[in-house]
């Protein structure tokens, strides 16, 4: 007998009470017939890249569509937004705005898209308009 009134077995005799095969090592006694469940929130691959486009005013007031990758593993919304401000593609007084609304896009399942007014579309003699993207920006998954 082994710590605790355990019984010891030699390794070459088969285990389990009364001659019934033991189980597998940690699997659930009883077998559900479900298969295994993806972690809770994790509706998408680790390393899934995702197909975005932001689609804003520039100063000329033209709409330009910026299009970008998203790898969700590899990239952060702030990295994203900072390098788009560091490219010249949108003003950096936005970046802590597009940073936020790209986290929520890219955490939700449906994809989509969402529209957000932009600190920098505020002033001069733009009259903010979301309809026509005045002073707003659009955020969205693309295929």
């Amino acid at each position: 007998s082994g710590p605790m009134g355990e019984t010891v077995l030699p390794m070459d005799q088969p285990a389990g009470p009364m001659g019934q095969p033991a189980g597998p090592i940690g699997q659930p006694s009883v077998p559900t017939g479900q298969p295994p469940v993806e972690p809770v929130g994790l509706p998408y691959k680790p390393d899934e890249t995702m197909h975005l486009v932001l689609r804003l005013r520039n100063t000329k007031k033209e709409l330009n569509d910026i299009k970008f990758e998203f790898t969700r593993n590899r990239d952060t919304a702030d990295g994203v937004a900072q390098e788009l401000v560091g490219a010249g593609l949108v003003d950096g007084r936005d970046s802590v705005l597009i940073a936020a609304n790209l986290h929520k896009l890219i955490d939700r399942q449906d994809g989509g898209s969402i529209t957000f007014g932009l600190h920098s579309g505020h002033g001069g003699n733009t009259v903010p308009d979301e309809k026509s993207l005045a002073g707003f920006a659009q955020l969205s998954v693309t295929d």
